[in-house]
């Protein structure tokens, strides 16, 4: 049995990512080490967003965007860690994706990522405002469903993949709304980047 287990987490770390669904993951829980380092394969650290790319208002006038601006100017996404958004950025960073452009915000998405996985508890309020993003419900505005919708849609299915597999973490580390949250975030990629491999049955364990 040990071996067993050995063998499988040497497949995981060793094995491509693949854009798997629940039903995919189901029965197996998910590591946070090779979900990071899965992140740091999937999601390209080049070509950075120009400056000009960053930001919805680039008059210099819109204080927040001003400063998410230099902060993220000429950054790649892996040296934006949880320390920095804490120490280095001076506004509040778990708002940081509402002022970033969708380009930006595919970019820039790992950052937020592995900043929560890296610390949950620094990541303060990160984890329900990232889910938010991927929650489609009767109270999501149309220019909230068409961003995300966008954003989805730019992904490629190993970043997908990943994605889920972050969901997935998220449920079984957490618990009431956030848990609830990532349930709906895993249900909203079901519907509209269904798996190949199980169309029919995605997120059908979720509803338990």
């Amino acid at each position: 049995l040990h071996q067993n287990i050995l063998h499988r987490n040497k497949l995981a770390r060793t094995s491509p990512v693949s854009p798997e669904c629940e039903e995919c993951m189901r029965c197996r829980a998910i590591n946070s080490e090779i979900l990071r380092r899965e992140i740091m394969i999937a999601f390209p650290s080049t070509p950075v967003p120009k400056k000009d790319e960053l930001v919805y208002d680039n008059t210099g006038y819109h204080l927040e965007c001003a400063a998410i601006k230099r902060f993220l100017k000429d950054k790649p996404w892996p040296t934006v860690t949880v320390r920095s958004l804490c120490h280095d950025y001076k506004g509040e960073f778990c708002a940081m994706h509402h002022f970033l452009t969708t380009t930006a915000l595919r970019y820039y998405l790992p950052s937020l990522l592995t900043a929560i996985l890296d610390d949950f508890e620094a990541s303060g309020p990160l984890p329900e405002r990232i889910l938010w993003l991927f929650t489609v419900d009767k109270s999501c505005h149309r220019e909230d469903f068409a961003r995300m919708n966008q954003l989805i849609g730019s992904l490629k299915d190993a970043q997908i993949g990943v994605l889920r597999k972050f969901f997935r973490f998220a449920v079984e580390r957490s618990d009431g709304d956030l848990a609830n949250d990532a349930k709906k975030a895993c249900r909203t990629l079901a519907r509209l980047r269904p798996c190949p491999k199980h169309p029919r049955v995605e997120g059908a364990d979720l509803e338990q």
